[in-house]
């Protein structure tokens, strides 16, 4: 039996058409498998990794806990100042302006005085308590507390403790 080249042809591509269709339906039929393989979440990797996570933002927490506790120390100790139950200034501490100079002084109603600092802030000390000497055209920081009212009905006032003249 002779074969013609023809015959041979088609055999031939025959052959290559069958391989070919096997190769496909044999690969397209393990590549649903392996994706399935790779899609199954490993649960106990993923537990472990919040876990991790989670203890790490707890660790974070408490440095930053740890840290404002050590600023506020360090706040309270710079202030050196005795706050009451409210967190607000007692009264009777020291304070002190910037330099400045007395603006106003007025008698009227009561001793008082208006005092313009340099950086344009302006505080108006009124009542003032007896006794208060007031630097008159002068450039001072003036040192000065809150004296509050006593049992014998003198009512509260601002007290001058000094004033250091500025150059």
């Amino acid at each position: 039996m002779t074969m013609t080249p023809s015959k041979l042809i088609v055999i031939v591509a025959a052959c290559i058409i069958a391989l070919m269709v096997t190769v496909m339906y044999a690969c397209s039929g393990d590549q649903p498998q392996q994706q399935n393989k790779n899609r199954v979440p490993n649960i106990q990797i993923y537990a472990d990794q919040a876990q991790q996570a989670a203890k790490d933002a707890q660790a974070a927490a408490d440095k930053v806990a740890a840290a404002q506790k050590d600023i506020d120390a360090s706040v309270a100790k710079l202030n050196g100042v005795q706050r009451d139950s409210n967190g607000e200034p007692k009264e009777g501490r020291a304070e002190a302006t910037l330099a400045g100079n007395v603006v106003e002084f007025n008698t009227r109603g009561g001793d008082s005085f208006t005092f313009a600092e340099r950086t344009g802030f302006v505080k108006i000390f009124t009542p003032l308590c007896a006794e208060t000497t007031i630097p008159g055209s002068k450039t001072v920081v003036m040192q000065y507390h809150w004296q509050s009212a006593d049992t014998s009905g003198r009512s509260g006032c601002y007290k001058i403790d000094g004033f250091t003249i500025v150059q």
